[in-house]
């Protein structure tokens, strides 16, 4: 296993310094959301029993969510892009969502119904604009066709991707549920896409 390199704080609260920094966050594959609290907690002089309890309070996030190329290749099936799957409450139970990347789409997939009735499904990359689905397939699977080269764009520029779905369309509404999936890894496992 190889040893990583520590993260400079510094660069993150200064001017003009933090794409780089972010950059080097995600070249060296580590989650952006634990440097950023625990740059922020060592920063505030909390000293090492702070950057400890903030390491306890990330652990009992979500797993980030890695990015692997499935299929073979060939004509009938061909290649997507999985992320790992991710649980979320849906009002009545927890349900296992993953998101897909095709050639030319991006599908939510999950293992509970989907209720598109409100025209509120969608994701949002970081702090850039919400991107609403185009339709959902079949009563579990989301699909945006119409931004897809630029959701690409900043899946591969982005630190994180934020779901918002409601389930459950025949029963009382429970509102909006939200998961996040790190993007972390997606460029490298999309590039695999690109030549699949």
């Amino acid at each position: 296993m190889r040893a990583r390199k520590a993260v400079d704080c510094n660069p993150l609260f200064r001017r003009g310094r933090r794409r780089r920094f972010w950059q080097s966050v995600r070249d060296r594959g580590i989650p952006g959301i634990q440097v950023y609290v625990i740059c922020s907690i060592a920063r505030a002089g909390f000293g090492t029993l702070g950057i400890f309890l903030a390491l306890a309070l990330l652990a009992a996030r979500p797993a980030a969510a890695t990015w692997s190329l499935q299929g073979n290749g060939g004509e009938a099936a061909g290649c997507w892009l999985e992320s790992a799957v991710q649980e979320v409450e849906t009002g009545y139970n927890r349900a296992k969502v993953k998101i897909l990347i095709e050639k030319r789409r991006v599908v939510i997939e999950s293992d509970a119904k989907l209720d598109e009735a409100y025209g509120d499904l969608g994701l949002k990359v970081d702090r850039k604009t919400f991107a609403g689905i185009d339709r959902v397939e079949g009563e579990h699977r989301a699909v945006i066709e119409s931004d897809y080269e630029a959701l690409i764009g900043q899946f591969k520029a982005g630190i994180s991707v934020a779901l918002q779905l409601r389930f459950w369309p025949t029963w009382p509404t429970t509102g909006t549920h939200d998961t996040e999936f790190s993007l972390v890894g997606f460029t490298k496992a999309y590039n695999g896409l690109a030549a699949c």
